[in-house]
């Protein structure tokens, strides 16, 4: 696959978690409204409460020149306003590090645009409680082309 912008990778990913019945009838049986999906944050307007469930794509880092394999790491932002607590487990929580967590990297994966996801790197943030996130920084790798032939 030739090389993408990180914001080409980011309108795939878009596409693919719009486009992902199992993640979309997901969060709206859990959270009785539609995800949102953001092709970046306004850092001026952060997401609020209600905004949730969400997920936000923002480019993060990139690898490119004359080298044989360029990368492009986007950061996946999930987030859900889940104060519940289920037998002592926070519910939000359990639901990013599973459900909410797998549908979306289901969905990456699944994409038309067939980009290969190399590492997954994630962490949680649970500072701004009732609002609680999960974070993946999911690198795209692909191969530089000579000639157009791949190498």
């Amino acid at each position: 696959m030739a090389s993408a912008t990180s914001w080409e990778i980011i309108e795939s990913f878009a596409a693919a978690l719009r486009n992902h019945a199992a993640l979309n009838e997901w969060a709206q049986a859990e959270y009785a409204q539609p995800l949102r999906i953001l092709q970046g944050i306004n850092m001026a307007n952060l997401p609020r409460e209600e905004d949730c469930p969400l997920i936000a794509l923002v480019p993060e880092s990139g690898k490119f020149g004359r080298i044989t394999e360029h990368a492009a790491t986007i950061r996946v932002v999930l987030a859900v306003n889940d104060d519940r607590f289920v037998d002592d487990a926070l519910e939000g929580l359990k639901l990013l590090a599973t459900d909410f967590g797998s549908l979306t990297l289901q969905a990456l994966q699944d994409g038309e645009d067939g980009f290969y996801i190399g590492e997954v790197a994630d962490l949680y943030e649970l500072s701004d409680f009732p609002l609680l996130y999960r974070e993946f920084q999911i690198t795209i790798t692909s191969s530089t082309c000579i000639g157009g032939n791949e190498l």
